[in-house]
C-alpha cells in the first residue's frame, strides 16, 4: 500500500510495473475530481496490462468519455437493482474485448448518447497539482460555453427527469 497523493505517487512506480487490475474507488468526481481527471486516468492507462481491467463504481459521463478517448473499451457493470434511473453499478474499462461475462454489457444507446452531452466534458488537471475547486471551476466554464447537449435535455429524452 502506498499512501500519499495518487497523482504524485503513480509517477514513482517503476516503469516496468503494470497491473492486471486497478480498482478506482475514490469519492465521486464532483467531490474529488483530481483522481478522475483525464490526465490521471491517462497515467492509470499506462499502468494496466493489455488484458487488464480498470473497474470503478462510477458511470459519470466525464469519466467514461475520458476512458473512451484514452482507447479503452467500455462496459456497463449491470445493476443489481431494477430501477430506470439506476442503469449502472459502474464501469469496466479494458483494452481487451469482453465476451461471455454475465456481469457486464456493452454501453446502451442511452449511455453512448450520454457521452455526447455537457456532462461528458472531462475534468482537467494538466499539472497534476490543481486543487479540486480549480478543476471544477475550469470544467464548469467549459460546460457553459459548450455547444453539446445539456444533461437535463438528455435526461428528459430518456424519461429520467
Amino acid at each position: 500500500m502506498i499512501i500519499g497523493d495518487a497523482r504524485k505517487e503513480i509517477l514513482n512506480l517503476p516503469k516496468e510495473l503494470n497491473f492486471d487490475l486497478i480498482f478506482l474507488d475514490g469519492f465521486s468526481p464532483q467531490k474529488c475530481p483530481e483522481i478522475w481527471s483525464y490526465e490521471f486516468l491517462s497515467q492509470l492507462k499506462n499502468k494496466i496490462k493489455y488484458e487488464g481491467y480498470l473497474i470503478t463504481y462510477t458511470s459519470a459521463a466525464a469519466v467514461r468519455k475520458s476512458l473512451k478517448n484514452l482507447g479503452f473499451n467500455l462496459f456497463n457493470i449491470l445493476p443489481t437493482l431494477s430501477n430506470k434511473n439506476h442503469w449502472s453499478d459502474g464501469t469496466l474499462a479494458t483494452f481487451d474485448n469482453q465476451q461471455n461475462n454475465p456481469y457486464i454489457k456493452q454501453l446502451s444507446e442511452m449511455e453512448i448518447e450520454h457521452l455526447n452531452t455537457k456532462a461528458s466534458i472531462p475534468y482537467r488537471d494538466p499539472t497534476g497539482e490543481m486543487l479540486s475547486k480549480e478543476i471544477l471551476e475550469i470544467r464548469k466554464k467549459e460546460q457553459q460555453f459548450s455547444k453539446l447537449l445539456d444533461t437535463n435535455s438528455w435526461r428528459k429524452k430518456w424519461e429520467m427527469a
